[in-house]
């Protein structure tokens, strides 16, 4: 997240302090999920597009699965980098990182094409994306309206702290223990899922309270839309491992 004085008043019309907050409010919230929204929108677009590509345009299957394979671990690589351009490019104020934003958008577009390739049916990941919105916007609803998503969020981080440490043994179990690794894989992904629900419901409510005290800066929008993409796409991913693993055991 970039660095700004989150201690700056809130711009109001003196005397009427509290419509100048509201309206700060309304517009830091309004662009950054303006914003998520056009990342999400990319995303989906050339999900679509390296999909119809592959499948449909290379007739040569070993052509075609070489090809995807290149494909997928360039945006791999291409992503690792852009996390860290990112990264340092937040820690400048007034450095907006658009280009970096859109190329990550485009790469993680391309890595979920690759569920179409397991097997998945164009209406099956429209559905869960749609059951992922729902999630989604339901957590943000929570965070906007309640006073506990600090403590929501808490638990979030908590139990993603600890998913993360156990998922050390999964490595372990799908050694000693195959048949296992596939439940335990099941019960991570609606942890996961859970976590990040909880956690999105604390970012929402945190943009909440940082437009009260900041301007509604086009930069700082862009990077809280960033955080509550990836939210978004963590959540789209764990139920799409779930609905793949569920499709390959019938």
């Amino acid at each position: 997240m970039a660095t700004y004085d989150f201690n700056t008043s809130s711009p109001g019309t003196p005397g009427n302090s509290g419509v100048g907050v509201k309206s700060t409010q309304t517009s830091l919230l309004g662009k950054t999920f303006t914003y998520m929204f056009l990342f999400l929108l990319l995303t989906v677009a050339v999900t679509v597009g390296v999909s119809a590509i592959f499948q449909f345009a290379i007739k040569d299957v070993n052509v075609r699965n070489d090809a995807y394979f290149i494909t997928l671990i360039t945006a791999s690589i291409t992503q690792i980098v852009l996390t860290v351009v990112i990264a340092f490019t937040s820690l400048k104020r007034g450095k907006a990182a658009v280009i970096p934003l859109v190329l990550y958008a485009v790469c993680m577009g391309v890595l979920l094409s690759s569920f179409t390739f397991l097997g998945l049916e164009w209406y099956t990941l429209a559905a869960t994306f749609g059951i992922a919105a729902l999630a989604f916007g339901g957590m943000a609803l929570i965070g906007t309206r309640s006073k506990k998503a600090t403590g929501m969020g808490l638990i979030g981080f908590g139990l993603l702290f600890g998913i993360l440490i156990a998922g050390l043994f999964n490595i372990f179990l799908a050694l000693f223990l195959p048949g296992g690794f596939a439940i335990v894989n099941i019960i991570t992904s609606i942890l996961i899922v859970v976590a990040i629900m909880l956690i999105t419901a604390y970012d929402v409510h945190n943009i909440k309270q940082i437009s009260m005290r900041c301007q509604a800066d086009n930069n700082l929008a862009l990077y809280l839309a960033f955080n509550l993409y990836l939210d978004f796409i963590i959540i789209l991913i764990h139920l799409l491992r779930l609905v793949a693993i569920f499709s390959s055991n019938r």
